[in-house]
């Protein structure tokens, strides 16, 4: 990507909520091949929805003894650490219409993870709303880099 702006909501300074991520089992991967050369799966319904389980289970456990640390004291900022990184949090983020676009060739893309496709198209329809024009010719050649 070009260079795009961000801000993060720390929880250092703030008291993490319980949101976690959990993907939809149909968006669940086996990985199979060799370092650099790897290729994705579907996973069986039954294994994805007993490792969703799995990660609910972790994300809870994570979540009970995080507010067991802050319960006796611990600062915020040493309690985070037992927080799992499929932790939700906010951030804010902000790019010309040109380093955009080019988020969008690289994130809105079958070959970029789910779990950036999603948010990617949800930008690429906030940008479609905004600068119509400039999208529409954008698409219409191809949505290149910029």
């Amino acid at each position: 990507h070009r260079v795009q702006n961000f801000s993060m909501k720390s929880y250092r300074y703030v008291e993490a909520g319980p949101m976690f991520y959990l993907p939809k089992p149909e968006h669940m991967r086996v990985q199979t091949g060799r370092p650099g050369h790897y290729t994705f799966e579907e996973m069986d319904l039954d294994t994805a929805l007993e490792c969703i389980e799995i990660m609910k289970a972790v994300y809870d456990n994570a979540y009970i003894n995080y507010q067991r640390l802050l319960d006796k004291g611990l600062c915020m900022e040493q309690a985070r650490f037992v927080l799992p990184t499929g932790l939700f949090s906010k951030f804010y983020a902000s790019g010309s219409l040109r380093d955009w676009m080019n988020f969008l060739v690289a994130r809105a893309d079958s070959h970029a993870q789910w779990e950036i496709q999603d948010p990617a198209y949800q930008i690429e329809d906030i940008l479609t709303k905004e600068y119509p024009i400039t999208m529409a010719i954008w698409k219409e050649y191809g949505r290149r880099m910029v």
